[in-house]
């Protein structure tokens, strides 16, 4: 119910109301109009009770938005992380091994001497899983 229509059903219990103080006590008249009174008044305790179903639906839903989005973001963060560390250790081995072979191959170089810790130390280069 839009708010014009509340209004009106406000208006209508006020003027229900004031009309009872002209109706002589103990008359049908009286009592109909007393129960058309409580017929409103349970209207209006019903609109206000969906009023606040609809607002509370309203709020769980923005919350639970709310909550998916933090949690897409802490999932992107998460997978950003990891790649990073992926990518800074393949780096690392990277260059561990580029300085190593640097040198033994630079120790080769004159081919006067071969080294059997290169030989033995180029198996350990190739990156393993």
């Amino acid at each position: 119910m839009n708010e014009e229509n509340r209004n009106l059903l406000n208006e209508a219990i006020k003027v229900e109301f004031e009309n009872l103080s002209y109706l002589g006590s103990g008359s049908k008249e009286k009592s109909a109009a007393i129960e058309d009174l409580q017929k409103l008044y349970k209207l209006n305790i019903e609109e206000t009770k969906n009023v606040m179903e609809i607002d509370e639906k309203i709020r769980s839903r923005e919350s639970d938005e709310q909550i998916k989005r933090l949690e897409i973001a802490e999932k992107k963060k998460e997978r950003w992380t990891k790649f990073g560390e992926g990518t800074g250790k393949f780096l690392l081995d990277l260059g561990f091994c580029a300085v190593w072979m640097g040198l033994g191959l630079m120790f080769e170089e004159t081919g006067s001497l071969r080294s059997p810790v290169f030989r033995n130390l180029w198996s350990a280069f190739r990156p393993k899983k």
